[in-house]
């Protein structure tokens, strides 16, 4: 089997698998001169059809050979404008092809930029948490030291209180 062209009068051009030699699917030729709908041809076909030149087919074990038509001034002129028209087409698509190879690069670039930055915001992140649990572990601890140091100033003011308060029992003479 081998990728082989093949043309319909009507219909799109096609690559098929063929066995070396075999006849493509009725209807169907090998030439590009049987396409008839200039939509369908291609410049070859479309150069065959309007010059008269014939389309020789060869492959192993056989030589066919299709007619050659007679050229038609206005399909001559016809293909070369619609050979011009996809070259036209063709033309622009590989420029709209370069803009979007630039374009891709381009936001490749901004993408690693991206990327950079988020791995550095994500260090910071990171470094923050790890700061924010020391100050909350030492804020705790801060809290527990003051909660322990009231207890202790409570206490000391209610012995310097008992300390300090006249004596009831004594009176003085």
């Amino acid at each position: 089997m081998e990728p082989t062209w093949i043309y319909h009068p009507t219909e799109p051009a096609r690559i098929v698998d063929l066995e070396r030699g075999a006849a493509p699917p009725d209807g169907w030729s090998r030439s590009p001169s049987v396409v008839l709908d200039p939509s369908h041809a291609t410049a070859e076909a479309l150069t065959i059809a309007v010059t008269g030149r014939s389309f020789a087919l060869h492959y192993e074990g056989s030589e066919e050979m299709v007619a050659p038509t007679t050229p038609d001034p206005e399909a001559l002129v016809s293909a070369l404008t619609e050979i011009d028209r996809l070259k036209g087409i063709i033309a622009a698509g590989s420029q709209e092809n370069e803009a979007l190879v630039v374009e891709i690069e381009r936001a490749e670039g901004v993408l690693g930029a991206a990327a950079a930055e988020i791995g550095t915001l994500k260090a910071a992140l990171e470094k923050a948490l790890a700061d924010g649990a020391d100050l909350a572990a030492a804020r705790d601890e801060a809290g527990a030291a003051v909660e322990r140091l009231s207890g202790e100033l409570a206490e000391a003011r209610k012995d310097l209180e008992a300390a300090t308060a006249p004596k009831t029992g004594a009176k003085a003479r």
